[in-house]
């Protein structure tokens, strides 16, 4: 399972300013990189280096980078990835023509293990009904001729869920990472059989593999349980690192996923189970632009989880009222003595980051103050952040901690000083460049150096602006988990957060499928209540409503308590406990056990819907991302009682929205009324074409000059259309009933 990390703050003065200039953040993390080396010269081994994510004016401006001494690894769209010195970091981004800086950032999986019980999931979504082609269908919809991409961690590419009926590899190309970076591409059937995977300490990606595309595993009626996944006839790519998850990684990946598939002629469908806290929330982070620059080719459907985070009372959302100002508490989570042990014997109260962003430029003023609970206006002390400069209060010796220059920290608070050990709280004001947004970057370290403080004493953030503006605020994970969280403590006035904003940072990009999680079962030792209800959204689910309107998640599929595939290298290692990761099922094949394991969050749902996606593609390979929210949005079926969690529409029904897409209409009958019930899909040797309700279909390909090539009547239905025998190029395929024409590109 997860490792931890301890949390450190770095000593060092603020870079200077240029062109474009790193966050507060990314700025004390580049002072980690480069601390050590210090004035030395670079070692053997050669300089501490660093991945950065730009946004360039030109492409003038990505020559004028490598004449910096950067390394570009990618473009996407006006996106640059490179890597660079740490110490020549500033410099870079001061160079002509970038816009926006950040570093990159570690990405996190969010997982966790249930009892055992029955997983319904998989009827609640109508799946059986589609793999076994229920009226008003007229044949099954398994994923055939469409690609399938996860890129995850915890990969077994040699699971008995990812094998055909044969015995041979569904996975038909694996991209690995390796440590230094490199990424090797494994291609043939030999070479999938022997991957060992990407490393043994996590079943995560397996498990979401084994949502979206198991193979058949049981069928109701028998002693097996039904573990098929949502396409268990797509082929399946992968990949996986032997590093951390990055957002250079996940980029680098989904570039490499859609790039092939459009390479094979196939429609995709990209997971993507992973993200971080944190940022504009908006899309407009260099990360997310990349994204969004990837998902507008239209070679791929990018679904993307929202997040486990939607009861951690980390994130805020308000619109300041006549008064102009609004407060709250900063309060210990669940994780902070975990994370930030006390070892002498002090009371930690919170530690972290946290952003405070405005709606547009318009600053926000934030406030820091040390006062009684019983009277919250009696303030012992207190530091404001505001204009454009840093401002910190200190106790002495934890001036060096904070990272900034000692002009800009107070730390001859005697009151502070008397109650307070190694502590400080405040940040550093800016406009970002990135979206020209007001934001504040605030850090705090609070312990009380006696309980009675710790009894009688908080720590109150107060936000001041124009009245009727919005303001967000976002905590950053430590390690995967938030080390402090706000509260209204009860009080009449002061900011509670619902769960607004938690939503994972690339969840925000364009021209992705954003997907929450809802409950479709319970198991044997949960009770009603607390989030399990069946049909409500999964308390966890993550949301947000965004400063630009948007209302994300898209849709909501299962992923409380779901059954999948599970890693056969992580079940074999020293991570594996069986207290921790219990076995639902299990089998053995040439010698090995297969298992199949619960586990619980967004990452489950995401797989869902990445999987319905591609039985829908299956049907239709024309659908775009837009066209499949608004079919899952338009046949979701709605919760009772349901609150903004579940986003903007309901509960995926893939059934119905399969129906929707082949125009179906009824149970037991069939209305065809347009063309767009006409599907002409990849298949074995060729396409096949499906025209419902049709006696007959003309059947005409062209190539691009306009030449017939071939043509004929068929009464099959569906029919099979060979075209190995077409030299390489790009044809027409049209098929034509009495209901009307559809024509397809394909690329021979």
């Amino acid at each position: 399972m997860k490792r931890f990390l301890p949390f450190v703050f770095i000593a060092a003065s603020l870079g200077a300013s240029a062109q474009a200039t790193f966050g507060h953040f990314d700025q004390l993390k580049l002072q980690a990189a480069t601390s050590a080396q210090g004035a030395k010269a670079p070692s053997a081994q050669g300089a501490p280096q660093v991945t950065v994510l730009m946004k360039v004016a030109d492409d003038a401006t990505v020559a004028r980078l490598r004449a910096a001494g950067a390394d570009v690894q990618h473009t996407y769209g006006d996106i640059v990835v490179a890597v660079v010195e740490a110490v020549k970091a500033e410099a870079v981004a001061a160079t002509e023509g970038v816009l926006s800086v950040s570093l990159d950032r570690e990405l996190n999986v969010t997982e966790w293990t249930s009892p055992l019980g029955i997983d319904l999931s998989r009827q609640a979504l109508g799946l059986d009904k589609i793999h076994s082609g229920a009226a008003p269908l007229t044949s099954p919809y398994t994923g055939e001729g469409v690609v399938v991409g996860i890129v995850d961690t915890g990969l077994d590419a040699q699971h008995a869920a990812f094998l055909d009926e044969d015995g041979n590899p569904r996975v038909k190309r694996i991209y690995f990472t390796l440590s230094g970076g490199r990424q090797v591409t494994l291609d043939t059937p030999q070479r999938v059989s022997v991957w060992k995977g990407d490393k043994n300490s996590a079943t995560h990606g397996t498990h979401v593999t084994g949502i979206a595309a198991g193979s058949s595993i049981g069928a109701p009626g028998t002693d097996v349980p039904y573990l098929t996944g949502a396409a268990p006839d797509a082929d399946i790519y992968l990949a996986g690192t032997e590093g951390n998850l990055t957002n250079a990684f996940m980029l680098a990946s989904v570039q490499s996923i859609q790039d092939e598939a459009a390479k094979q002629g196939k429609p995709c469908v990209i997971n993507l189970s992973l993200g971080n806290n944190g940022g504009p929330m908006d899309g407009t982070d260099e990360a997310s632009q990349a994204l969004s620059a990837l998902a507008r080719e239209g070679k791929a459907v990018i679904c993307v989880a929202s997040g486990n985070e939607g009861d951690a009372n980390a994130t805020l959302h308000a619109t300041f009222p006549a008064g102009g100002r609004v407060a709250t508490f900063i309060e210990p989570s669940r994780f902070t003595e975990y994370l930030w042990p006390s070892q002498i014997g002090f009371y930690a109260r919170a530690f972290g980051n946290f952003e405070v962003w405005g709606e547009d430029d318009t600053p926000v003023k934030v406030t820091f103050s040390l006062v009684k609970k019983a009277d919250p206006s009696d303030v012992a002390a207190s530091i404001t952040v505001e204009g454009t400069d840093p401002a910190y209060l200190s106790v002495p010796d934890a001036v060096l901690s904070i990272g900034v220059s000692s002009k800009y920290i107070v730390s001859d608070n005697s009151t502070f000083n008397s109650m307070m050990f190694g502590s400080f709280m405040g940040g550093k004001p800016s406009v970002s460049e990135q979206n020209n947004r007001y934001r504040v970057e605030c850090r705090c370290l609070l312990q009380f150096l006696s309980q009675q403080f710790d009894d009688d004493y908080a720590v109150m953030l107060s936000l001041e602006g124009t009245p009727g503006k919005q303001v967000f605020v976002y905590t950053s994970t430590t390690s995967g988990l938030f080390p402090m969280n706000f509260s209204s403590r009860g009080l009449d006035g002061y900011l509670q957060p619902d769960g607004d904003g938690t939503l994972n940072s690339m969840a925000c990009a364009h021209n992705v499928l954003t997907v929450g999680s809802y409950n479709t079962h319970r198991f044997a030792t949960q009770g009603n209540g607390n989030g399990f209800e069946i049909g409500q959204t999964s308390y966890f689910s993550s949301w947000a409503k965004l400063a630009d309107g948007r209302h994300l998640p898209h849709i909501c599929a299962p992923g409380m308590n779901i059954v999948s595939a599970m890693s056969r290298h992580y079940a074999d290692g020293v991570y594996y406990s069986a207290e921790e990761q219990p076995k639902y099922y299990t089998i053995t094949k040439d010698g090995k056990e297969h298992s199949w394991t619960p586990m619980t969050g967004t990452s489950m749902a995401t797989p869902y819907m990445t999987g319905v996606a591609a039985t829908w593609l299956s049907a239709d390979p024309s659908l775009t991302t837009d066209d499949i929210i608004r079919i899952a949005q338009e046949t979701a079926m709605q919760p009772e009682d349901a609150t903004d969690a579940k986003g903007t529409s309901g509960n995926l029904d893939a059934f119905a929205g399969l129906c929707k897409v082949l125009n179906l209409s009824g149970i037991g009958n069939v209305a065809v009324d347009k063309a767009d019930a006409i599907t002409i899909v990849p298949a074995a040797g060729g396409y096949r074409i499906l025209a419902p309700g049709a006696d007959h279909i003309d059947i005409t390909i062209h190539d691009m000059s306009g030449r017939t090539v071939s043509m004929f009547t068929t009464a099959d239905n569906p029919a099979t259309v060979a075209t190995g025998h077409l030299t390489p190029g790009i044809y027409l395929i049209t098929a034509s009933t009495p209901n009307g024409t559809r024509t397809v590109k394909i690329n021979r």
